[in-house]
């Protein structure tokens, strides 16, 4: 939607005549007539006073979109692909290593060493991550 259709949009939203939103901005009716008509453009403090009296962002009201917001990555998020991350770099060097391969399929038993240590740390570090996921967020003021 363009500025013309979007200014319109908004005055009708608010019940204003054209009349009523040119006393609200100090310019003339046939000012907010030309503009919604798109013969004319607002010049820039005059866009600034629209968009702070229907508050919106310039954006929204130039191009009619909104502008792109950013969400902040959760800690859970964050956690489970570093667990998962790490398991797999743990995969493909343990499948390169020989040494680790052989140890693997000699083994019986799985044995705490550095390999296990390094595949708990995954694993709870995926572990908390679904949890602030799933439940609340220990950290989070409530």
């Amino acid at each position: 939607m363009e500025f013309p259709q979007k200014l319109y949009e908004l005055r009708k939203t608010k019940g204003l005549s054209q009349e009523a939103l040119a006393q609200e901005l100090d310019v003339s009716r046939q000012a907010v007539s030309k503009w919604e008509s798109g013969t004319a453009m607002p010049e820039t403090d005059k866009l600034i006073r629209i968009s702070t009296y229907f508050n919106i962002s310039m954006d929204e009201l130039i191009t009619g979109k909104s502008a792109v917001t950013t969400e902040k990555v959760k800690p859970g998020v964050v956690l489970c692909l570093l667990g998962a991350a790490g398991m797999v770099i743990w995969t493909v060097l343990s499948l390169c290593m020989k040494n680790v391969s052989q140890q693997m399929a000699t083994s019986s038993a799985v044995t705490i060493d550095g390999n296990g240590l390094f595949l708990i740390a995954c694993v709870i570090c995926m572990a908390v991550g679904a949890w602030l996921l799933i439940g609340k967020d220990p950290w989070k003021k409530q």
